[in-house]
């Protein structure tokens, strides 16, 4: 037993109740894993007399699977089909089989699978179980099995629909221990739609979850995706989305009016953020009808020793508490040999006694003084209530400032609000104008000037559409750039090859740019050979979002600036990563910015704008300083003879 401590450092409580003596375990609710630290160091378990209980913390998690070759491997073509014979080699359990193949053909195959202790007696495993590989990446190769050892192996692949695929080998894997879950509730909280990817942020309510495993719900009848699960994590100084899990989901029609599906991926990891994204690779094909996601999630079970019964108190919250140092191994032996009661947490309440730590994420979220007149630019910045907001880096401070937005500073009162940049997998489209520019010289030569708003925009992309038809062309996205007096430069952006074969559905043209623009006009061309001119029509432009994430509070009431367009200044270093938790705990606000101000168009004299008769004086004094200077110089230009 520890000694007594007094829990006013903590924020949190929750109440058991514990009927018996003896070895109990308490699954710890989401609510109680959000108030937490991400390693749960902070939570104690206190008995009715008020001391400390030590507890282990246990996380079941599925064990993973291993991979081994197979003793003997054989393909052949029997009629219709392939068949491959295994040999397995091994009496460990088998949960699944993946086929090798040579080349990248895109196929869609039925395959059957049949098991045997003998090699003369089979029973069957699996029966029309889909195999593919479909344009774009999406590949499936592996056969799920039912658990159970199997010395030899039959598949038989079905090449009715399709010509035989060159088969190389296989890889076998052993069956892995699974581990409990319970449904965990997620909302869809925002749905963007990017060139070729759907973007999904998912809400999962609380922090520090370990999602086992996402379901997709989704009434499109036939399908194959690929899908990347991210998370937004500190990356520097910044924050950026770092991918967890990857995973193909498919619909598949096997033949013989059956369909086979897969919409699940597995996770299985951590996430210290509220916020979790889903990515689906769509390629060509239009994004899915999306109805639902569902998700389950990992047990985390904090176990401890009971001596009485009796009303014990779970606490949570304390950022700055040291990590406790229990002696645990005869509670750790109890664990695996004896049985635990489950004991049900009442809710989580603010413990009445709590007293703020003396912590940074306590305290205001304000930074040094800062000297603005180096910039250029700023907006008004209309912030809401004091909680965590975030703005969207819109095109004009995009075009203004540094192409990292090192120079981007957040300012009331004289002071720096500190903040972090949020670099995203969101891309936003503009229109764009466009008129054509052939060159009568260069008749067999089709050319569109492409016009933007302003110089200076982070273009990732452009797309744009053609009419029907069948064509191969070779297009160029170029510009041209000064290098000085009577210097043009061409530069190339990006070059692409546009195919539309008879049976092939209509697409666009992407120009993936590199590197970004300079110049407000681009030039589009391609040299249409003895071929009729083709059409372009709807150009688009795509930019990648970045945000400004930050923790307003109650000031003075003084407006909120954000400045920009200062190109020596350096990065900001805050002390975010000691506050980025608070920020990714919280739900944002969207803030929103004003009109953009040139500061350096105004003429100044002693920081004070020249307005009115000030500025003709002004204008009067210099004029008269320049005559004198020319009057001088002329008593000493030699007098021609």
């Amino acid at each position: 037993m520890a000694a007594a401590i007094t829990p006013n450092e903590w924020r949190f409580r929750q109440v058991l109740e514990v009927s018996q003596s003896g070895l109990t375990r308490v699954s710890l609710p989401a609510g109680t894993l959000d108030a937490a630290r991400p390693s749960l160091e902070d939570l104690r378990m206190i008995d009715p007399d008020g001391r400390e209980v030590p507890y282990i913390i246990d996380r079941p998690l599925p064990q993973p699977e291993s991979a081994l070759r197979p003793k003997d491997f054989r393909a052949s073509i029997e009629g219709p089909n392939t068949r491959l014979n295994i040999v397995t080699g091994t009496h460990s359990t088998l949960r699944a089989v993946s086929l090798e193949i040579a080349g990248q053909t895109e196929f869609i195959k039925p395959a059957r699978v049949e098991g045997s202790h003998d090699g003369r007696n089979w029973q069957l495993l699996a029966d029309h179980e889909p195999i593919f590989r479909m344009a774009g990446g999406a590949t499936k190769l592996r056969v799920s099995l039912p658990d159970g050892a199997w010395e030899f192996l039959r598949l038989t692949i079905g090449d009715t629909r399709s010509p035989p695929i060159p088969f190389t080998g296989a890889e076998l894997h052993n069956g892995a221990l699974a581990a409990p879950s319970e449904p965990m509730t997620v909302a869809i909280k925002s749905r963007d739609e990017n060139p070729g990817v759907t973007r999904l942020a998912l809400n999962l309510g609380a922090m520090n979850l370990t999602p086992a495993i996402i379901h997709i719900e989704t009434t499109d009848p036939l399908f194959a995706r690929t899908v990347a699960v991210a998370v937004p994590q500190m990356n520097g100084d910044d924050l950026a989305e770092q991918t967890l899990a990857s995973a193909i989901i498919y619909r598949m029609d096997t033949g013989g009016g059956k369909t086979e599906s897969r919409t699940d991926v597995v996770i299985d990891q951590q996430v210290n953020a509220r916020e979790l994204l889903l990515l689906i690779a769509n390629g060509d094909s239009p994004p899915l009808a999306i109805t639902g996601i569902r998700a389950e999630r990992r047990t985390v079970n904090l176990v401890f020793s009971v001596p009485r019964p009796g009303r014990y108190l779970l606490l949570a919250g304390n950022s700055q508490c040291p990590v406790p140092n229990y002696d645990l191994t005869t509670l750790a032996q109890d664990l695996k040999a004896l049985k635990s009661v489950a004991v049900v947490p009442s809710a989580m309440t603010d413990n009445p006694e709590y007293k703020a730590a003396d912590s940074l994420a306590a305290v205001s979220f304000t930074g040094a003084k800062i000297d603005v007149r180096p910039w250029a630019f700023r907006k008004s910045v209309k912030v809401g209530p004091p909680d965590t907001q975030q703005i969207d880096v819109d095109l004009d401070i995009l075009a203004r400032a540094a192409h990292d937005l090192r120079d981007l500073r957040l300012v009331c009162d004289d002071r720096q609000i500190p903040f972090l940049v949020e670099k995203t997998s969101i891309s936003r489209a503009i229109p764009l104008g466009f008129t054509p520019a052939d060159d009568p010289k260069k008749p067999n030569v089709s050319r569109w000037s492409v016009k933007l708003a302003k110089a200076g925009w982070p273009i990732a992309r452009i797309i744009c559409s053609a009419n029907p038809g069948v064509f191969q062309r070779d297009f160029r996205l170029s510009e041209t750039v000064s290098d000085g007096p009577g210097e043009d430069e061409r530069r190339i952006l990006s070059a692409v090859t546009w195919t539309q074969t008879p049976n092939q559905k209509v697409r666009d043209v992407v120009f993936e740019l590199n590197p970004a623009p300079v110049t407000d006009t681009l030039m589009v061309e391609t040299d249409n050979g003895d071929n009729p001119p083709i059409q372009l029509s709807n150009f688009r432009a795509y930019y990648p979002v970045s945000r400004v994430v930050f923790k307003s509070s109650v000031g003075t009431g003084a407006p909120t600036w954000l400045y920009y367009g200062n190109p020596d200044v350096s990065a900001p270093h805050y002390d975010m990563t000691l506050v980025a938790r608070e920020l990714l705990r919280s739900e944002r606000s969207a803030a929103s910015t004003g009109p953009e101000e040139n500061l350096k168009a105004r003429a100044t004299v002693n920081g004070d704008t020249l307005t009115g008769p000030s500025r003709y004086i002004f204008w009067g004094v210099l004029a008269l300083v320049v005559v004198g200077l020319l009057l001088v110089v002329a008593r000493f230009v030699p007098k021609a003879e």
